[in-house]
């Protein structure tokens, strides 16, 4: 059975683990967010370097705040991961792990897992929306999720409100 790690990159914490292909967590943990893209780089990779040593692993999955434009690879928008507002998430992980790398919007993330095995799993068309330290949102039409023109479709923790 093929094996994976997950992050969810939030701004509070970062939490990690190994899943199966059927979604089955075998291990997981977390780490307050790092300060700085220094510290951010070295403590993902020492996790990833850890979970290599015990597990045979195929490909890495990461949730992240803020957008991801897909053609680009960048990230914007990163709350409270600021020191990573325009980095190419594609690149800065290539430069950690030798492994296949997929970046995704966290609330798209919360979507699709549940799509995938929640409670959106009989449902063709809903909305998820998120709440940690930010507020996030996944579209899922269609049974797919729905990324919009420009991939920000679902974020609603910046909302244009009056003179503001």
């Amino acid at each position: 059975m093929q094996l994976y790690i997950g992050f969810d990159v939030g701004g509070t914490h970062i939490k990690h683990g190994v899943i199966n292909e059927n979604g089955e967590e075998l291990t997981s943990d977390e780490y307050d967010t790092p300060d700085d893209e220094s510290t951010f780089k070295q403590k993902w990779k020492a996790v990833v370097d850890k979970y290599r040593q015990e597990h045979e692993i195929v490909g890495i999955g990461v949730s992240f705040p803020g957008h991801i434009n897909h053609h680009t690879g960048e990230a914007a928008k990163a709350g409270a991961l600021d020191y990573l507002d325009g980095e190419n998430l594609c690149e800065l992980f290539a430069q950690l792990t030798d492994l296949p790398v997929t970046t995704e919007n966290d609330a798209n993330c919360a979507a699709l897992g549940e799509r995938w095995q929640g409670a959106g799993k009989d449902y063709e068309h809903f909305v998820c929306i998120t709440i940690g330290t930010g507020i996030g949102g996944g579209i899922v039409m269609e049974g797919d999720l729905y990324p919009g023109s420009h991939y920000p479709a679902g974020e609603c923790g910046v909302l244009p409100v009056g003179n503001n």
